[in-house]
């Protein structure tokens, strides 16, 4: 008699408590690929996200979008995300897309002339990782190899930002430069380097 075939595993969700470094699923990067059941679901997401960025819909409307291409997929036994699920897919490649917007206009040499430092900013509060909050107001040379280490976001669901400063704000505010990495400090597992675009496999 046949064996019968034994079912992938699935993988676990990454959690969508902001307190806990979430596990990516492949790479940090691509957080979000794999995350919805069907190619068109996927579609649906990304077109529902895009909009979102121009400002046309809220997140709540982005889910509810999904939830009603879903209708469909429950016909051929194709399980739904939870909500938390489709809120930490969501947040997560929207802080992606407007990180990458962001340090794309830090990257230009007129910038970077006119403000030569970046500083890094968490949302203050006490839902940030410790390792987030290590970096709070550490100030970093524009265009360095670890502004673009630390560019935020730097793991699921991460509210920090960079702020560019002038050289008199820097000397003003008597800032400190930080070189090289911070010893012991490093990006949720998978997400060290420059923010990447949305794209058709971020979904």
């Amino acid at each position: 008699s046949r064996r019968p075939r034994s079912r992938p595993s699935r993988r676990p969700s990454p959690t969508p408590d902001r307190r806990t470094q979430a596990r990516p699923m492949a790479d940090g990067r691509t957080q979000a690929r794999g995350m919805l059941a069907s190619r068109r679901l996927q579609e649906v997401a990304r077109g529902s996200i895009e909009r979102l960025l121009s400002q046309d819909l809220t997140i709540d409307d982005v889910i509810r979008e999904i939830r009603d291409a879903e209708r469909d997929e429950l016909a051929l036994g194709i399980s739904p995300a939870s909500p938390a699920y489709l809120d930490t897919v969501i947040r997560t490649n929207v802080a992606s897309a407007y990180g990458h917007g962001r340090y794309e206009a830090l990257q230009d040499p007129d910038v970077q002339a006119l403000r030569p430092y970046v500083r890094f900013v968490t949302a203050a509060d006490d839902a940030v990782r410790p390792t987030h909050l290590a970096l709070h107001g550490k100030v970093f040379r524009a265009g360095s190899e670890e502004a673009s280490h630390y560019a935020p976001p730097i793991g699921f669901r991460c509210r920090c930002s960079m702020v560019s400063l002038s050289g008199r704000q820097f000397t003003a505010r008597a800032y400190v430069l930080t070189e090289g990495r911070v010893p012991g400090i490093e990006p949720d597992n998978g997400w060290g380097g420059a923010p990447t675009p949305l794209t058709q496999t971020d979904i």
